[in-house]
């Protein structure tokens, strides 16, 4: 056969040599896009991760301002209870004077 072909014998393609160059070729193939894929899922992991962080730190600030809103109910009701003793005291403070006042016109 060599000397039917000459010196092109060595470069026929046999069976096993495709199957071999062709196992490679896929193989190579199919590893650059495993290592596409867990780059891929790396940089994934790190948005999640950092989606996670931000998730945190808005829990940790809305806990800090339920504390706030209480803090600001408990202050309300005190302003509430000062303003209920001023108005009356006001109000006494008024009687007082105006109704000597009455008294002495319509007396």
């Amino acid at each position: 056969m060599a000397e039917a072909f000459g010196f092109y014998a060595e470069n026929i393609l046999t069976k096993d040599h495709f199957e071999a160059v062709l196992d490679a070729k896929l193989d190579a193939r199919f590893a650059e896009q495993d290592t596409k894929f867990e780059k891929r899922f790396a940089e994934q992991d790190v948005r999640f991760n950092k989606i996670e962080l931000g998730i945190d730190t808005l829990e940790e600030r809305i806990d800090r301002l339920g504390g706030c809103v209480e803090k600001l109910t408990a202050l309300t009701v005190k302003v509430e209870r000062t303003q209920f003793v001023h108005t009356w005291t006001l109000g006494v403070g008024v009687a007082a004077l105006l109704v000597p006042q009455l008294n002495s016109m319509f007396g």
